[in-house]
C-alpha cells in the first residue's frame, strides 16, 4: 500500500511539474509573440529564426504576430527596403503564417495575410488559395472582410472563380452596415468599373438594404467631397 501511495505521489508531482513547465513555456511564447509584433523593427522580421521562435500557442498571440507582419509590410520602412530584403521579409512572414495556418486552419486573419503576401510576391495560385481559405474560415467577420475587400479589388483581375464568389459574399456583407459602406465609398467614388460592379451586387439585395445603402452612400460621398 505504501509503495502504491508513493508511486501516486511521484506521478502527481511529475504532473504538477509538467503543468508548471508548460505554463511557463506558454507564457514565454505569448510574451515573445507580443514583443515581436510591437517592436515593428525590420530586423525582427528579416531574422526568420527570431520570427518563427515567436510563434504563439494561442489565437490572440497569433494575431499579434500577423499584426506585426501586416504592419511591417505596409509601413514606409517595410516598403522602402531593398528588393532582396523586401523578399526576405515576405518569405519569413509567409513561413510563419504557414505554420500558424497549419495548426490553426480556421484562422481567417492568417489566411488573409498569406493571400496578401502571395499577392505581393506575384504568386497567383497562392493568392487565390489563401484568399479562398480566408473566405471559408471567416465568412461573417466584418473587420476581416474589410481587409479582404481592399486586397481582392487590388488584385481583381487575378481572382479565380472561387475567390470571386467569396469576394461577392464579402461585398454583400459590407453593404449591410454603415461601417461597411464607408469602407467601399472611396473606391466607389474613384473607380467607375467598381461602381458598376457594386450596383450589380446591391440590386440582388432586399429592398430595405438597397435603400439604406443608397442613403448612407450619398451621405458618405457628400462628406468625402466636402473634405476635399
Amino acid at each position: 500500500m505504501n509503495g502504491t501511495k508513493r508511486i501516486a505521489q511521484i506521478m502527481a508531482g511529475a504532473a504538477f511539474f509538467l503543468a508548471a513547465f508548460f505554463s511557463v513555456f506558454a507564457a514565454n511564447r505569448e510574451y515573445r509573440s507580443i514583443s515581436v509584433s510591437h517592436r515593428w523593427a525590420s530586423s525582427d522580421f528579416l531574422d526568420d529564426g527570431a520570427l518563427l521562435s515567436g510563434i504563439s500557442l494561442s489565437l490572440s498571440g497569433d494575431q499579434h504576430l500577423v499584426d506585426g507582419c501586416l504592419q511591417m509590410l505596409t509601413s514606409i520602412a517595410g516598403r522602402v527596403l531593398p528588393s532582396e530584403n523586401r523578399e526576405s521579409l515576405l518569405a519569413n512572414c509567409d513561413q510563419m503564417l504557414a505554420q500558424i495556418t497549419k495548426y490553426s486552419a480556421r484562422n481567417s486573419y492568417a489566411w488573409f495575410m498569406r493571400a496578401f503576401v502571395a499577392y505581393e510576391r506575384g504568386d497567383l495560385a497562392g493568392f487565390n488559395f489563401a484568399l479562398v481559405n480566408s473566405y471559408r474560415s471567416g465568412p461573417t467577420e466584418q473587420w476581416i472582410a474589410e481587409l479582404r475587400f481592399q486586397l481582392a479589388e487590388n488584385g481583381y483581375g487575378l481572382l479565380l472563380d472561387d475567390a470571386k464568389a467569396g469576394h461577392l459574399e464579402d461585398l454583400a456583407l459590407l453593404v449591410q452596415s454603415h461601417r461597411g459602406i464607408r469602407t467601399i465609398t472611396s473606391r466607389y467614388i474613384t473607380e467607375p468599373s467598381f461602381r458598376d460592379h457594386m450596383i450589380n451586387v446591391v440590386e440582388d439585395m432586399p429592398q430595405d438594404i438597397q435603400q439604406r445603402f443608397i442613403r448612407v452612400l450619398r451621405a458618405e460621398v457628400k462628406r468625402a467631397t466636402m473634405n476635399e
